[in-house]
């Protein structure tokens, strides 16, 4: 203190309410002492401070005319906006990997890029009338018909990543078994081959012993091509119910559950996945 005081680079403002009537601090010396005997100063003579918590409205200055929020209207765009910029978000993931997704089933690549043009319209629309919703401070915050329009009718659109549900996995793994037993088929006359020649030594097997040895082959050959066949018969409604439990009912009930716009009853998620194009 005494430095900053010696080069005048400190000034002091003194405000003191309470005490006993103990002479003000004048200098350096006296203010010091009464900074000393500040806590007995508070215990022996205090004054007592009383306050009052009080709602804004209920103040004397207070408006007393109720005014509405003015965007009561914004919050619907803006939830709009959201979802269509989510999904456009995941339509441009999926162009750009296509290959982890099934397309050409109902939903080709080109037909995936149409719907990402198409969500970049809706989402830029969008965007204008908030802002113009901002702009008019709340006068006028309307949404155009396409705009409004829900986002199921879009996600009814969209692939399933492979893998991503049971029957897919099956199938894959049926192909691979199939192949598998095929390439077994085919690799077996030259496997018998070497099992009776030596090196140089030109083999001709007899065609009803091949025969013989290759039944079985064509048999377990057979068998999972029945099992392929059959489980691709399956697969264009296994599909659909995926795309149905993904992209309809996964996300219409979760808004039920925490009370969100968009909530779906069954009724509607399956009224929603009779619009889902599979073959």
């Amino acid at each position: 203190m005494e430095q900053y005081a010696s080069k005048n680079e400190l000034t002091i403002f003194y405000h003191e309410m309470g005490g006993s009537g103990d002479p003000l601090p004048t200098d350096q010396a006296s203010l010091l002492t009464s900074i000393s005997n500040l806590p007995q100063a508070a215990a022996t003579s205090p004054t007592p401070f009383r306050m009052t918590l009080s709602r804004y409205e209920d103040l004397p200055s207070w408006p007393r005319g109720k005014k509405g929020w003015v965007y009561t209207k914004l919050e619907g765009i803006v939830t709009q906006y959201m979802r269509f910029r989510s999904l456009r978000d995941q339509t441009q993931s999926m162009v750009d990997n296509s290959s982890s997704y099934i397309l050409n089933h109902g939903v080709t690549l080109q037909g995936l890029k149409d719907l990402t043009d198409e969500l970049d319209r809706r989402v830029a629309s969008l965007q204008g009338e908030i802002q113009q919703c901002l702009d008019s401070q709340g006068s006028n915050c309307d949404m155009a018909a396409d705009d409004a329009a829900p986002d199921y009718a879009f996600r009814v659109r969209l692939p399933v990543a492979a893998r991503s549900f049971d029957a897919d996995v099956t199938l894959i793994n049926a192909i691979q078994d199939r192949d598998t037993k095929q390439a077994a088929l085919d690799q077996a006359p030259d496997k018998l081959k070497k099992a009776f020649g030596g090196p140089g030594n030109i083999v001709i097997l007899n065609p009803q012993f091949l025969e013989k040895v290759l039944a079985p082959y064509r048999t377990r050959l057979a068998q999972a091509q029945q099992v392929v066949s059959q489980l691709q018969s399956d697969y264009p409604e296994a599909l659909k119910g995926a795309i149905k439990r993904q992209w309809i009912e996964i996300p219409g009930r979760t808004r039920c559950e925490k009370d969100f716009p968009g909530c779906l009853s069954y009724s509607e998620i399956d009224a929603w996945g009779q619009k889902i194009v599979v073959h």
